[in-house]
């Protein structure tokens, strides 16, 4: 019998061993009620005075906070988060449970990421894992919980390597956080959505004077027509111009900041207009700083009919709407958990109210909540959104190719110095029957 396969399982189970033995607890058995109860006890009975989530990584640091009701994201210019998404954080790391005790050795805390992204490590360390942090603290700034966060143990139930603050033991916890990746991952990125089917013209302007326009002349048109194209030229393909008034559809953004922080540069603008037929009108200006392409938005609405506007003379629309500080009243212990079946859509009295007034009041409400939504931010988005909005005429276009050789001449019907047609070869009288 070969005992060598033996011998090997013999070594790799003391290897096993010895491994265990150096992430366990170092300093003896934690009381089994403590695997019982949560990692953080208290903190689902304290979450409804949650008032900032703060997650530092070796990347970046980001801060959620609460102000009134309302959550934003401070590396974001107090860009308003998702509640839904704070509420996952904070409710997923309540639920962390202890399975066992690790490691209470800080040199050995590396091995499971449990050394926290402030840490200063030896630089022959090589079996570093990554590491993070998680804090929260409620609306007077009194810490709640704060963990250090190391890498994931594979295989299911889900859970993780963690340390809490200013404790030297680490644990392994059942448990899966559900924290976004990164500052944008907190809000919800989608601008608008407006459909092209919903416009029926659109204005490029760049500030050295070019210009392009592009038109439909019905809703029923599913193809747009490139207004202006140059003498000896042609789109390069029929419906070149329909993939312009697709910008507004489903716009949205890779970063986004507090316009009184942006410094535009003064050449290189670029505006954008797209008229609805329904009087919906979004003007966007655009520059490239840095490589990206940054978007201010205005929304508004015009009574002009769109047959009616004129390339050259657009109407002025009337931006409904009114700013409103982000900084509300001081924050006090609302809910955390808001009634799921709460509307945040405001009704409109349509009691005698005329079809036609319906609409228009729709579009009033849509425009207002738009306008205010945008207003004083500035965007961040997509290559492949910014190369509709600053398009130019050259990539639109194409030289008309000139007439083969050999190729028939449209015919025209020959005339005399009279006026008259004159005979053709062949048929010319001479003078018999």
């Amino acid at each position: 019998m070969d005992r060598k396969p033996l011998m090997l399982l013999a070594v790799l189970t003391v290897v096993a061993a010895a491994l265990a033995l150096m992430l366990s607890d170092d300093d003896g058995k934690r009381d089994a009620s403590e695997l019982d109860a949560a990692l953080f006890p208290d903190l689902l009975a304290r979450i409804n005075s949650l008032g900032a989530i703060r997650v530092v990584t070796a990347d970046e640091e980001v801060t959620v906070r609460r102000d009134g009701d309302d959550w934003f994201v401070d590396q974001l210019g107090a860009y308003p988060a998702e509640f839904e998404t704070v509420k996952q954080a904070a409710v997923s790391v309540a639920n962390l449970r202890p399975l066992e005790p690790k490691t209470a050795n800080p040199a050995r805390w590396p091995m499971l990421g449990v050394h926290g992204p402030d840490a200063v490590l030896d630089p022959f360390i090589k079996d570093v894992a990554t590491t993070s942090s998680i804090s929260l603290t409620d609306i007077n700034g009194t810490d709640l919980a704060t963990l250090i966060v190391g890498k994931t143990r594979p295989g299911r139930p889900p859970a993780l390597y963690v340390r809490r603050d200013g404790e030297e033991i680490s644990w392994l916890a059942a448990g899966e956080l559900r924290l976004p990746a990164g500052r944008v991952g907190w809000v919800d990125t989608q601008i608008m959505n407006i459909g092209p089917e919903r416009l029926g013209r659109l204005i490029i302007e760049h500030d050295d004077g070019e210009r392009i326009a592009a038109y439909r002349i019905t809703e029923d048109e599913r193809q747009w027509t490139l207004a202006d194209v140059p003498a000896g030229y042609e789109p390069t393909f029929a419906g070149v111009a329909s993939g312009l008034a697709n910008v507004l559809s489903r716009l949205a953004f890779e970063d986004v900041r507090s316009e009184a922080l942006v410094h535009w540069p003064e050449t290189g603008l670029t505006t954008s207009t797209y008229l609805g037929f329904d009087g919906l009108m979004v003007t966007l200006t655009s520059a490239v700083v840095d490589e990206e392409t940054l978007v201010r938005i205005e929304v508004g609405a015009t009574d002009d009919e769109l047959a009616s506007v004129s390339f050259d003379d657009l109407p002025t629309p009337a931006v409904l709407g009114s700013p409103s500080p982000h900084a509300g009243a001081p924050a006090t212990e609302a809910d955390f958990i808001v009634d799921d079946d709460a509307s945040s859509e405001t009704a409109i009295d349509t009691s005698g109210t005329t079809s036609a007034a319906l609409v228009r009041e729709a579009l009033h409400a849509e425009v207002a909540a738009l306008a205010e939504a945008v207003r004083g931010w500035v965007y961040v988005i997509p290559s492949w959104k910014a190369g509709s909005v600053r398009k130019r005429m050259d990539e639109l276009v194409t030289p008309v190719e000139p007439a083969e050789d050999g190729a028939s001449e449209p015919f025209e019907t020959p005339v005399d110095d009279s006026g008259e047609v004159a005979p053709s070869a062949g048929n010319e009288d001479s003078g018999g029957n």
